[in-house]
């Protein structure tokens, strides 16, 4: 149960595999998307657990928009919906939020 401005809890239908393939951040940010009317983009970064040769094809069918694809690991755009159907294939990894590295000033 999550409790997040004024949602307090989130049914998932079928096995929760796939919210356990979800960054904790992640989570909390999906939860807040779907309660807001108006949902928006949210930059991803995925990986899978082996190579899919139309995986673009897929995640644009889902609605996502592909930054970048390096092997297994891709970045993308993609709103909650977006999001809810890229769990589901079969071959993902993970769901995480990118990380923005600073060099270290020195």
């Amino acid at each position: 149960v999550y409790k997040r401005q004024g949602l307090e809890s989130v049914t998932v239908w079928g096995t929760g595999q796939a919210v356990e393939k979800l960054d904790p951040r992640l989570r909390t940010q999906l939860l807040t998307a779907l309660e807001d009317a108006e949902g928006g983009t949210t930059s991803l970064m995925i990986r899978l657990d082996s190579e899919v040769s139309d995986i673009r094809e897929t995640l644009t069918g889902c609605g996502a928009t592909v930054r970048t694809e390096a092997g297994v690991i891709l970045t993308l755009d993609a709103t909650p919906s977006a999001l809810f159907c890229i769990l589901e294939i079969p071959e993902l990894g993970s769901v995480s939020m990118p990380r923005r590295l600073s060099p270290s000033e020195g």
